[in-house]
C-alpha cells in the first residue's frame, strides 16, 4: 500500500539496478523536488519490490551533501549488497532540508494511502499521451478532499495546481476526461492527416517543379549545344572554302590568258561576220591574169560639170 504525506517536497520518481563487473548490485534513485527551494539533505524509507510488485521488506536512506535545485530531478547511487534483488522501490520521504536551513518533516497522521490508478488500455494511454504529453498516466480524478493529476500524483483540493508538474487543476479536471481526450486526439489526427496531405502534395509540387526546371535546362543545353555545333560547322566550312579559294585563285589567274588566246584560235571563217554592204565579185580575167586588184573594164562615167548661176536683180 503506498503511503505519502500530500505535502512533501520530494517524490521517488524512477528507480534503475544495475550490477558491476564483480556482480554487486548499484541501486540509481531518481527523485523529483517539487519545491522552489533545493534540497541539501533528505531522509526517506525505501519499500523494494519484486516483478509483481510484492513488498520484498525495508531499509532507511540517507542523503545527504546534496544540491538539487528546485523543480527539478536529481538521482542518488546506493549499493545494495545486503538487499534481496528487487525490481522497483517506493519512498516515504519522512525529512527534507532546504538549502536555506528549513526543515520539513512528514506529518504522521496526514499520511495517505496513493494507490494509483488503474492501468490504462492502449487506445486510453495513446489518446491521453498524445493531448496530455508524455508524463500523462490517467485520467484525472477526485477522490474525496483530493484529486489526482493526469501526471499521477495526489495533491490536495485546495491546491490550485500540481505539486508534481504545476497543471491547473481546474483546467486539468474538465479537459482531460475519457470523452474529451478521444475527442482532442481524433481532431489532432485530422490535423496531421490533413498537414501531411499538405506536406505530401508540396512535395510532389516541389519534385514536379524540380523536374520541370531540369528538362528545361537540358532542353537549353540541347539548344545551346546544337546552335554550337551549327556555328562550328559554318566555320569549318567557311575556313575550307577560304582554304580552297586560296590554293585554286593562282591557277585561276595563270589560266586566264591562254583561254582567250584558245578562244581566238578556234575560230572558224563561218564565225566571222560579213557586212551586207560589201560586195565579192566573181573572179575575173584580171585575177587570172594575176593582176590585182582587178582594173574596172567599164568607162568612168564623167564628172558633171556645174553650171554658174545667174545672178542679177530680181526686177530687171
Amino acid at each position: 500500500m503506498p503511503l505519502m504525506d500530500l505535502t512533501t517536497p520530494v517524490e521517488l520518481y524512477a528507480v534503475e539496478v544495475l550490477r558491476d563487473s564483480n556482480g554487486r548490485a548499484q541501486a540509481y534513485f531518481t527523485f523529483l523536488n517539487c519545491a522552489a527551494q533545493p534540497i541539501a539533505s533528505l531522509y526517506a524509507t525505501l519499500t523494494l519490490l519484486d516483478d509483481a510488485g510484492a513488498s520484498l521488506g525495508s531499509l532507511p536512506l540517507r542523503c545527504e551533501g546534496l544540491s538539487a535545485p528546485g523543480h527539478s530531478r536529481f538521482t542518488v547511487c546506493r549499493a545494495m549488497d545486503d538487499a534481496p534483488p528487487f525490481a522497483g522501490a517506493r519512498a516515504l520521504v519522512r525529512e527534507a532540508v532546504f538549502a536555506d536551513g528549513t526543515v520539513w518533516r512528514i506529518d504522521e497522521n496526514a499520511v495517505l494511502d496513493c494507490a494509483p490508478p488503474a492501468r490504462l488500455s492502449d487506445p486510453d494511454r495513446v489518446a491521453l499521451v498524445a493531448v496530455a504529453g508524455p508524463d500523462a498516466v490517467c485520467f484525472p480524478q477526485r477522490r474525496g478532499n483530493v484529486w489526482v493529476c493526469v501526471c499521477g500524483r495526489f495533491n490536495r483540493m485546495e491546491w490550485t495546481a500540481c505539486r508534481r508538474c504545476q497543471r491547473e487543476r481546474d483546467d486539468t479536471l474538465r479537459r482531460f476526461t475519457p470523452e474529451r481526450t478521444h475527442a482532442a486526439y481524433e481532431q489532432k489526427l485530422a490535423r496531421e492527416l490533413a498537414a501531411e496531405r499538405a506536406h505530401r502534395a508540396a512535395s510532389r509540387l516541389h519534385v514536379q517543379q524540380e523536374h520541370t526546371a531540369r528538362i528545361e535546362r537540358i532542353d537549353r543545353e540541347l539548344r545551346r549545344q546544337k546552335r554550337r555545333r551549327i556555328l562550328l560547322a559554318l566555320l569549318v566550312l567557311l575556313a575550307v572554302s577560304l582554304c580552297v579559294l586560296l590554293v585554286l585563285l593562282p591557277d585561276l589567274y595563270a589560266s586566264q590568258p591562254v583561254s582567250v588566246i584558245a578562244s581566238f584560235s578556234t575560230e572558224t571563217p563561218s564565225d566571222i561576220e560579213i557586212p551586207d554592204h560589201s560586195v565579192i565579185s566573181s573572179p575575173s580575167e584580171a585575177e587570172d591574169n594575176g593582176i590585182w586588184p582587178p582594173v574596172s573594164s567599164t568607162t568612168p562615167s564623167p564628172a558633171p560639170t556645174l553650171e554658174p548661176q545667174k545672178t542679177g536683180n530680181a526686177f530687171g
